[in-house]
């Protein structure tokens, strides 16, 4: 038998304002690593995709539409630039749907599938990004959001 996951990079390293959606997708990697090994006994394997950005209809959607509604957010006015930025460069670089199918196709009726697939460049990057010592990624992010957020006026 076979179980294969679609996760995210999201689930390999974390970027500021992504907390909740990033700790779900920690969380199936999490719960991905403890199955694979609980059901080796039974033969069943158990596969995770971790895709960079996909090009689905996601994109066209617009997060921070209703954010920007509320009286109290232009303080975060260059946070939620940034952040429609990041959409716009992710739709950019989206990999098609069908090269994850591709994958899923092997992790699905390989004799040998591996237990993680990371997909895209942005899915690799994220990857190598967790072997970046945590302080310069920290210093990288809070200037990020000193700039973006106005924190230093705090």
């Amino acid at each position: 038998g076979r179980i294969v996951f679609t996760g995210s990079s999201a689930g390999l390293f974390v970027l500021p304002l992504t907390s909740a959606y990033s700790a779900s997708k920690f969380a199936l990697r999490a719960f991905c690593d403890a199955l694979r090994v609980e059901l080796k006994p039974s033969n069943i394997r158990v596969s995770l995709i971790q895709p960079g950005s996909i090009q689905t209809p996601i994109w066209s959607k617009r997060p921070f539409e209703q954010v920007e509604k509320h009286s109290d957010v232009e303080r975060y006015h260059s946070a939620i630039l940034n952040g429609k930025n990041m959409i716009a460069q992710g739709a950019k670089n989206a990999i098609s749907v069908n090269s994850v199918t591709k994958v899923m196709n092997h992790a699905l009726f390989s004799k040998s599938p591996r237990a993680r697939y990371v997909i895209g460049l942005d899915g690799w990057v994220a990857f190598f990004a967790r072997f970046v010592p945590a302080f310069i990624i920290d210093r990288l992010f809070v200037r990020l959001l000193i700039c973006s957020i106005g924190y230093h006026s705090l």
